[in-house]
């Protein structure tokens, strides 16, 4: 694939530094985080070179990162904690390309792909690992780094790729010395091209309670997998409802599949909610068939168990709790689309997790689980 052209307009050394930020500058424009201003206030973790170019096509301003000498290498910029208050919702965005520089001909720059479904760490996954956007929250000399955007499946060799993710504003946030926003932990070699960064208050958050419940966004942002192994993407294979559906693939376990974070500050305590969505199911050889009958997974005769949809409440330190709420309740008929549908409560420790998600799995392992229409309704 073309590799899109980028004009040198200028290279600029950096600091090694945090620079402090004067009054209260809260806008995306205000920080400079889409580059309009043609220089970055951006500062520099770890030692790389920049430059401001200008991307051919469109006209941006673009940041380029380049000569990374760790996986930890990448720009930072201090964030103005005063703008916003606890219990507000973030959404990180960023839109960032992707070249492979070898340490010995750098200049010899080519398309790079990494895997959106890896995780920095897990299975000591180092290569092809998609940048993270991370918000570093430091007191005296401890720094806690929060994972908060993640590059959105499927990855497109070439072009610009968008990084998506939301993270609740705590008390430590507001209490640290400082919060900063960093991009970093892939390899070395690669050099980042940053388009736009944005960190905005999510206004009317529970107006909806299952974000991309459809994904006819046209991507997956929301969604991750859930359990040893995965990868989540968009489909649009037939039969489709709407234009796009969620896509859970390379599932090694009957217990992996796809997740989604609620919100807990939009969900009551006592309340009756409902939950329904639309799946199917498919291999190698097309589409497959489930038992709704059953739910032990272990038979080795007869059918299969269908898929169902979890809870599961998260707290550090200790295992996720979880619970099945909804599951299909009458013939599953497999060139189709079958509803999942249950009605449940919401317990006191769920709503007061760190975490809580919710997740679809139990389809057969090494089957692809295909999402649509997922939707959280409060009933009474």
């Amino acid at each position: 694939m073309k590799i899109r052209a980028l004009q040198i307009l200028s290279c600029v050394t950096v600091l090694s530094t945090f620079s402090d930020v004067t009054g209260q500058l809260c806008s995306d424009d205000e920080m400079n985080r889409n580059f309009n201003a043609g220089n970055t206030s951006w500062t520099r973790n770890g030692y790389y070179d920049y430059e401001m170019v200008k991307e051919a096509t469109s006209g941006a301003n673009v940041y380029a990162v380049k000569n990374r000498q760790a996986n930890w290498a990448g720009p930072i910029q201090i964030v103005d904690k005063t703008c916003y208050s606890v219990g507000d919702t973030l959404m990180a965005t960023a839109n960032i390309l992707l070249r492979f520089a070898p340490r010995d001909t750098p200049d010899m720059e080519t398309s790079y792909e990494c895997d959106p479904g890896k995780i920095w760490g897990v299975n000591g996954e180092m290569d092809k690992v998609c940048p993270t956007l991370v918000l570093m929250i430091k007191t005296g000399t401890e720094a806690k780094h929060v994972d908060i955007a993640k590059v959105i499946s499927p990855f497109k060799i070439g072009t610009y790729n968008t990084m998506f993710g939301e993270v609740k504003v705590t008390q430590e946030m507001l209490d640290a010395d400082s919060v900063a926003l960093e991009l970093i932990r892939t390899e070395p070699e690669v050099n980042i091209y940053i388009e736009s960064v944005s960190l905005e208050i999510v206004q009317d958050k529970c107006e909806t309670l299952i974000t991309n419940g459809d994904g006819d966004v046209g991507d997956s942002r929301a969604w991750s997998y859930f359990g040893t192994d995965g990868l989540i993407e968009v489909t649009q294979a037939p039969p489709i409802i709407g234009t796009h559906s969620i896509w859970s693939r390379y599932r090694p376990d009957w217990f992996d599949g796809a997740q989604v974070l609620l919100d807990t500050d939009c969900l009551e305590l006592g309340s009756l909610y409902e939950l329904s969505a639309k799946v199917r199911m498919k291999d190698v050889n097309g589409h497959v068939a489930c038992d709704h009958m059953l739910t032990d997974h272990t038979r080795t005769v007869g059918g299969e168990r269908c898929p169902v949809a979890n809870l599961a409440a998260f707290n550090h330190g200790g295992p996720r709790q979880k619970r099945i709420i909804a599951s299909v309740s009458k013939d599953w008929v497999k060139e189709e689309f079958n509803e999942i549908k249950g009605q449940f409560s919401f317990f006191a420790n769920e709503l007061s997790a760190h975490e809580l998600s919710l997740f679809f799995n139990m389809a057969p392992p090494n089957v692809d689980l295909i999402l649509d229409s997922v939707t959280l309704t409060k009933i009474r």
